[in-house]
């Protein structure tokens, strides 16, 4: 009755406990969710940025290098005339074809002291430049001029030395304006919700995405948004993801890329960068976190409305579950009861071996009957390991016993079994074999029965038997 109540009481715990716990495992699962989910997110937005970073450095070194091997093919063809000091306006019709050929806005040529013309026909003077004067010492160089000589608006140039014989004659260059260097270089925002821009070795904007402010996303002018120094603005910002700012000043100087996440004015940004390995460029791709933070969200609420459902679902079953199983739980603990009590009154020892799980059960006579607690309770272990606690003589008996298990559904041996203080113990084991329903061995059940003093019993009745009473001698017949 003891028993019964204590059963009773506890499926009162569980009906009470476990959907508690469902309910408990459902909160925390969401915690844990959110919180992968804005982790992975996070590191989703980095590698999307960066991957698209890493794709627009590609992008760019081709098309520059494609720009400078089309300046450079013109600038051998036309070196021994140049070297030869003859009138740079008989290039002109040449400059022009490149120009129209190309992507450049105006196509140039100077000899050594840096006159010469351009596609349009102007005479220019650029020996001031410092394009010409690197060139001039066999440099290919990629320039953002503030100040075109001709246009009187910023420019970028791309310039090659005009070789001949060893020495530099002059140099030959190309310009752009903003929207086609933008395009060349490949600026473009990600999927129209990011910023893309390149900043100087100084952390000067060189060019960037439409008019935009990254930090504010105002409307600037154009000359306003390239006045602005990024290094400056970002030490007023907070950057809490990735890098420090020391880390990334270091990353920055050594021309080595990264990712980090920053909060300015009340607005967070995640912000990946990569060099272009040209005159310390960097390229910089950010976007807003509020545009993550919409998708992540979209993504928590689908996610909370399963959990919570699978939730629900999940106590309505386990409530089911009980109402439907409560007399069937009850008999079957009545019944196992009962088969401990009786187990329990026998002075045997009933062993459960299970070949799947690997492991032995033993009922509580063991350490009655033996006087100390069982040395094995994996099947592996006894079958490595039985010779230590069977006396050697009965040894084949228990092999021979072991290697009939595969092929008999039952068997059973009596040896001697040595306890751990030394002395040995007569015992019968006996067992039978139970199947699982793929016809596979799952379990072997048996007894192990104390025959110790029987045995001794019958030895000094056989004893009796075959000595006579009076001299202690072996009688005739057995003589």
């Amino acid at each position: 009755m003891v028993n019964l109540k204590k059963y009773a009481a506890r499926d009162i715990c569980r009906i009470i406990g476990v959907p508690s716990v469902i309910a408990l495992a459902a909160f925390v699962s969401m915690l844990i969710f959110s919180v992968e989910v804005t982790h992975q997110t996070e590191e989703n937005t980095f590698s999307m940025l960066m991957d698209s970073a890493k794709q627009q450095v590609m992008l760019f070194d081709v098309s520059i290098e494609g720009q400078v091997n089309m300046l450079s093919t013109l600038a051998d063809s036309i070196a021994k005339p140049v070297g030869e000091g003859r009138d740079l306006r008989e290039f002109i019709p040449r400059l022009e074809v490149m120009k129209y050929s190309s992507n450049f806005t105006n196509v140039g040529i100077t000899g050594k002291g840096g006159e010469g013309y351009i596609s349009s026909g102007h005479h220019i003077d650029i020996a001031d430049r410092g394009y010409f004067q690197k060139s001039m010492l066999f440099q290919t160089v990629v320039e953002k001029v503030k100040l075109g000589k001709v246009l009187k608006t910023p420019i970028f140039i791309i310039s090659v030395p005009i070789v001949d014989n060893d020495r530099v004659v002059g140099i030959l260059f190309g310009s752009y304006d903003f929207s086609q260097f933008k395009s060349i270089a490949k600026i473009d925002a990600f999927k129209g919700s990011s910023y893309c821009f390149i900043v100087d070795s100084d952390g000067d904007i060189v060019i960037g995405t439409d008019k935009r402010h990254f930090f504010t996303d105002g409307k600037l002018a154009e000359e306003s948004l390239y006045s602005v120094n990024f290094l400056d603005e970002l030490k007023n910002g907070t950057i809490d993801r990735r890098d420090s700012f020391d880390k990334f000043m270091n990353n920055f100087k050594s021309e080595r890329g990264g990712m980090f996440g920053y909060s300015f004015g009340g607005s967070r940004r995640y912000a990946v960068y990569q060099p272009l390995g040209i005159n310390g460029w960097v390229l910089f791709n950010m976007i807003d976190a509020s545009s993550v933070d919409a998708r992540k969200n979209k993504i928590l609420y689908s996610a909370f409305v399963v959990i919570g459902i699978v939730a629900l679902c999940s106590l309505f079953l386990v409530f089911c579950i009980y109402r439907l199983n409560a007399e069937k739980n009850r008999e079957l603990r009545e019944s196992e009861e009962l088969y401990r009590v009786v187990e329990n009154f026998t002075n045997m020892v009933i062993f459960d071996m299970s070949i799947k799980n690997d492991t032995i059960r033993y009922n509580e006579n063991f350490e009655e009957m033996f006087g100390y607690k069982p040395r094995f309770f994996k099947f592996s272990e006894l079958v490595e390991n039985y010779a230590a606690i069977v006396y050697e003589d009965d040894l084949p008996m228990i092999d021979k016993m072991l290697n009939a298990i595969p092929v008999a559904e039952c068997g059973s041996a009596e040896f001697r079994c040595i306890s751990p203080f030394g002395y040995c113990i007569w015992m019968r084991i006996e067992y039978n074999k139970l199947h699982g329903e793929d016809g596979q061995v799952q379990r072997i059940v048996g007894r192990l029965t104390n025959i110790d003093d029987e045995k001794k019993k019958f030895q000094r009745l056989r004893l009796a038997a075959e000595r006579d009473s009076l001299t202690g001698l072996l009688n005739r017949k057995t003589a």
